[in-house]
């Protein structure tokens, strides 16, 4: 069976209400993909839709099991993949028609692992674009891509802005019991192997934003609790860089997290 070009992961916990159209965005895409409807243990409406669509669409796929969370959720999707590239997408969200199309080829023109299309949020009644989008389609190596992830100007570390040449994506070990900075922690290591990331401004992932997040609802000593023990892991990781100005923006910005909250 011929294999997609793009895998799409779709990590669903209890998210009935948003759940049609987020899957309706990825459906209306116009690039060959399958999309990974991974089910972890939702006990609302979520399995039954999911079902629904895979039942409809060969594309989609629905795969079902006991919670995991987030992370154990993700490492199941990427388990499944087998796509040459691969992205993820939260239930409540939505992406724009043609973007992956887009970022891809982009990708394949600069012969990039990454490419990074940005996001923008969603309010109630408003739209707000948080990077820079002057200056067209910018490409970089591995060591500036790094130290943009962390300058937050152009983008910062979440997963789901972001498609990722499949191979250095897998065989990333993360410790499941990370609620908070999964994305800083597993972007740290699938940019490690990058040799070259584009990034190609077009805003077109739209981050839903709920008062009931996860982001939103953690409470602030667990939080500060498990940003620190994200960074520690990281610091294991670049006691050896050599880049100073690496290295600096990294504990300011673990500084930035501990003062805010």
């Amino acid at each position: 069976m011929k294999k997609p070009v793009l895998s799409i992961i779709m990590p669903i916990y209890n998210m009935d209400e948003y759940l049609e159209r987020s899957i309706k965005s990825v459906i209306r895409q116009d690039i060959d993909y399958e999309l990974l409807l991974i089910d972890d243990g939702s006990t609302d409406n979520s399995p039954s839709i999911c079902d629904r669509f895979a039942a409809d669409n060969k594309r989609c796929k629905a795969i079902h099991q006991e919670n995991k969370g987030l992370i154990g959720a993700r490492n199941t999707g990427i388990g499944n993949a087998n796509g040459k590239y691969i992205t993820f997408i939260d239930p409540d969200d939505w992406i724009d028609k043609g973007v992956y199309r887009i970022t891809i080829e982009q990708m394949m023109k600069a012969n990039a692992d990454i490419g990074i299309f940005g996001y923008k949020k969603i309010y109630n009644d408003k739209e707000v674009f948080p990077f820079e989008e002057a200056g067209g389609v910018k490409i970089l190596d591995r060591e500036n891509a790094l130290l943009e992830m962390f300058r937050f100007r152009l983008y910062k570390w979440e997963l789901c802005d972001k498609i990722y040449a499949a191979d250095i994506v897998r065989n990333i070990q993360l410790d499941l019991s990370i609620t908070v900075g999964e994305d800083l922690y597993r972007n740290w290591f699938i940019f490690n192997k990058a040799s070259c990331v584009v990034c190609v401004p077009l805003s077109g992932y739209n981050y839903f934003q709920r008062s009931e997040s996860m982001s939103n609802t953690v409470e602030i000593g667990e939080y500060k609790k498990t940003v620190n023990c994200v960074f520690d892991k990281l610091a294991l990781f670049t006691s050896n860089i050599t880049n100073e100005k690496l290295k600096n923006i990294i504990q300011a910005r673990r500084y930035y997290y501990l003062l805010r909250y």
